[in-house]
């Protein structure tokens, strides 16, 4: 993955609503959703609709979608 000139990426659990919904305030030049070793095997479906929903309520200017 490339970083075109970010110098700080905050990795957030995507199974952590409150803490996605504050992580613009942080001060990273990125937020990467994690859907993996932060969230329990139980959590991960419920994770990842929790990022399908997000995705598709961001405008597309403020998101790289960089998954697979």
């Amino acid at each position: 993955m490339r970083l075109n000139g970010l110098r700080s990426l905050l990795f957030v659990p995507a199974n952590a609503p409150a803490f996605i919904e504050r992580a613009h305030e942080r001060g990273a030049d990125a937020v990467i959703l994690d859907l993996e070793d932060a969230v329990p095997a139980e959590q991960k479906e419920e994770a990842r609709q929790r990022v399908a929903a997000l995705r598709a309520s961001w405008p597309s200017a403020a998101c790289r979608c960089c998954c697979a």
